[in-house]
């Protein structure tokens, strides 16, 4: 099996009851379709006084807020409805402060200065804030609902913490790998199993998408941090998987209100 050599001062950390982790500094194309642009410190201030001011980062407040769709909304409705249920659209609420869900959802539109943090992510970026206004954000990836990439703003980051990308190295089952530890004339005196990453080095305002092998071919976590860390996390669903949903809820619909007729001529 591949050893993985010491290229560089790795992170090495131990989470609890764990395979050790051995993490590289993360760059630009490091791995292939990491993307850092920014940082946008002004701005990412602004957003982070808006969702202060709104209540929405209080310790009593769910730890996740989300804007725009809901991802927990659209999976419990794409469940259903292969099991020929229909679920309400909880979507059709428009304040977080009608329901106090465990993952509340506010509109976009609620939240001018984050909507402003995400257009100048998105410039940044290259792409056109036009076709990219149907946007979500959520706290879990699905790569069956979700199209490529995934943009993630640092609002307020913690020193030494933050987004790690980790299983890229796939020796074994778990995503485990060897690592070599050099002794006396370069000869190995030691080999452990770590499991090998890439670890974010965040500031307050950096802009990081994952496309690619990045968005792919890693597991993306954030470890338990030393000290708060604010971030907003974007996703764009997939029409087709939309779409299908859509169909699926419509005939549904039909089928429901003609067992009512049913009921009815009965």
């Amino acid at each position: 099996m591949p050893a993985v050599g010491l290229l560089e001062t790795p992170r090495f950390w131990v989470r609890h009851g764990g395979v050790p982790s051995y993490d590289l500094i993360a760059k630009p194309g490091r791995p292939q379709g990491l993307r850092i642009k920014g940082p946008l410190p002004a701005l990412a201030q602004e957003a982070l006084l808006e969702l202060k001011d709104r209540g929405f980062l209080k310790k009593s407040f769910p730890r996740l807020l989300e804007l725009g769709k809901s991802f927990y909304s659209i999976k419990s409705r794409h469940g259903a409805s292969l099991n020929g249920v229909l679920l309400k659209d909880e979507m059709s609420e428009t304040s977080v402060s009608s329901r106090r869900a465990s993952h509340p959802t506010v509109p976009l539109a609620e939240l001018p200065r984050c909507r402003k943090l995400l257009h100048a992510a998105l410039e940044l970026l290259g792409r056109d804030w036009e076709v990219d206004l149907g946007i979500d954000g959520d706290g879990q990836d699905n790569t069956e609902m979700f199209q490529e990439p995934i943009l993630a703003l640092i609002l307020q980051a913690a020193p030494s913490d933050g987004l790690r990308l980790c299983g890229g190295l796939k020796d074994s089952g778990d995503g485990s790998t060897l690592l070599a530890l050099g002794g006396v004339a370069g000869e190995i005196s030691a080999q452990l199993r770590v499991e090998p990453g890439f670890q974010v080095q965040e500031c307050d305002g950096m802009v990081i998408s994952l496309e690619g092998p990045a968005r792919y071919d890693f597991a993306h976590e954030v470890p338990p941090v030393s000290s708060t860390r604010v971030s907003l996390t974007w996703r764009w669903f997939k029409d087709d998987f939309l779409e299908e949903l859509r169909r699926r809820e419509a005939k549904l619909r039909q089928l429901g209100a003609a067992a009512v007729k049913k009921d009815e001529k009965g």
